[in-house]
């Protein structure tokens, strides 16, 4: 049986800008990316560079995939947008979804509640490890 286990990673977002109507400017250096949302920008001597948006929900259009077995977002900050963002969840079908936050998110239209809310939404289980933390994780099952 053939699973497809796909990752979304701030390494990602050199070949998938994946933020749905957020242009993305990065600084590439080989090492270091930073997303132009935030207030640090990038790496001294770094390039500028263009990406096009691409939302998660294009990306499996344009990619012919119409279920996923297990999604892994870890993009630094950025996962408030392409969850609360794009309508994927509402149309592909995705069996596990691990996401590491920023509780309290960077972006101040965001909360951490209604990212639980709209995973609670789409998911039958959904397992926080960390809730104390900064950073916790969530893992959510169909």
């Amino acid at each position: 049986m053939r699973r497809l286990v796909l990752m979304v990673t701030a390494i990602a977002f050199l070949g998938i800008a994946a933020v749905p109507a957020l242009a993305a400017e990065m600084t590439v250096t080989g090492e270091l990316v930073d997303h132009a949302c935030y207030t640090k920008r990038g790496a001294e001597n770094g390039q500028m560079i263009y990406l096009e948006p691409l939302s998660l929900s294009k990306l499996f259009q344009l990619n012919n995939i119409n279920r996923v077995d297990v999604l892994k977002i870890d993009i630094e900050g950025a996962e408030y947008d392409i969850l609360l963002n794009d309508d994927f969840l509402d149309n592909y079908p995705i069996n596990e979804l691990f996401v590491e936050v920023d509780k309290n998110p960077r972006d101040k239209k965001y909360t951490f509640s209604q990212l639980k809310n709209l995973l609670e939404k789409h998911f039958e289980s959904i397992c926080i490890t960390n809730i104390e933390s900064e950073y916790p994780l969530i893992h959510c099952q169909s």
